[in-house]
């Protein structure tokens, strides 16, 4: 029993410590990302980043969860924190960049500073940290005994000269986890991770929408854009066309090089430039190869 109460102490000692150092990391990332216009009004208000801590630290809190009640090889604990707050990193710029190329509404109506913001941030975060701390203690001393509780893998010199001492476990703790209790909370570990998967797997693609959306519009844009243009130059591809057909009629200009003359002028930007109808009166002793003034 002291022994077992030795693990969770120690347990709760590395969690706590792991949470903490995810605070600094989280509230360094955001005073990092966080910005505002050229006015320091920032784009995402107090509250936009209090809701997104809201389901951060629910996430946090079902990871630290997770990692007492099912421990799993693979990602520590502190590698899945520093991928939240990448990932977090992410959500706060993505947002920025919606609300300042204008696709998104900013809910900073009250004109927050950036620095107001930050400090309103770390406060959050403190709070936070605390109140995570504290069920870090519920959720250890609420372990089943059934369940074995496996430190994080940060040891002591002193403690890996420990573990090599041979020790043969009791019967009652033999029994304590039976095959069938074993199956069922490998599936259960197995499960969740596709859910976890699965999660991951549906953010990326709301993010690649987002993304292509935001390209949409401005391929739209630009269209509108050729179109006025286009709109704008078909009076002058008409008097081009005219003009050429006219010195063709007249002999001044082969047949074959109409279509070739409106290309190349449409190219060099000559459409501003084109003759009026006065081009008739040239001398007829100046008419032979002739060509369009640039």
């Amino acid at each position: 029993m002291t022994e077992q109460n030795t693990n969770k102490n120690r347990l709760n000692e590395q969690i706590q410590e792991e949470v903490n150092n995810h605070g600094k990391a989280l509230e360094e990332m955001i005073n990092k990302e966080l910005r505002g216009n050229d006015k320091d009004v920032s784009y995402i208000s107090k509250n936009d980043v209090e809701v997104m801590l809201n389901k951060h630290f629910r996430m946090v809190e079902q990871l630290i969860k997770k990692n007492i009640e099912q421990p799993e090889k693979g990602m520590s604990l502190q590698d899945k924190l520093q991928q939240s707050v990448a990932d977090f990193k992410k959500q706060i710029n993505d947002k920025i960049d919606l609300i300042k190329n204008g696709y998104e509404e900013s809910k900073n109506k009250a004109l927050e500073k950036v620095d107001h913001v930050k400090d309103n941030i770390k406060t959050n975060i403190n709070t936070r940290i605390e109140s995570l701390n504290n069920r870090v203690k519920e959720m250890t001393e609420n372990i089943e005994k059934k369940l074995t509780i496996k430190p994080l893998p940060v040891k002591s010199e002193q403690e890996k000269t420990q573990e090599k001492a041979p020790t043969s476990p009791s019967s009652k703790e033999q029994k304590a986890v039976t095959p069938e209790v074993a199956r069922l909370q490998e599936q259960i570990a197995y499960l969740k991770g596709q859910n976890s998967q699965l999660s991951e797997g549906f953010n990326q693609v709301k993010t690649e929408n987002r993304r292509l959306s935001l390209e949409n519009k401005r391929l739209q844009n630009t269209a509108k854009t050729v179109g006025k243009f286009l709109e704008q130059d078909a009076p002058a591809m008409k008097r081009l066309e005219t003009f050429a057909e006219k010195e063709k009629s007249m002999g001044k200009l082969p047949s074959n090089n109409v279509q070739n003359l409106v290309s190349e002028q449409l190219q060099k930007g000559a459409m501003q430039k084109l003759p009026t109808a006065k081009v008739e009166k040239l001398p007829l002793e100046n008419t032979q190869g002739a060509s369009l003034s640039r």
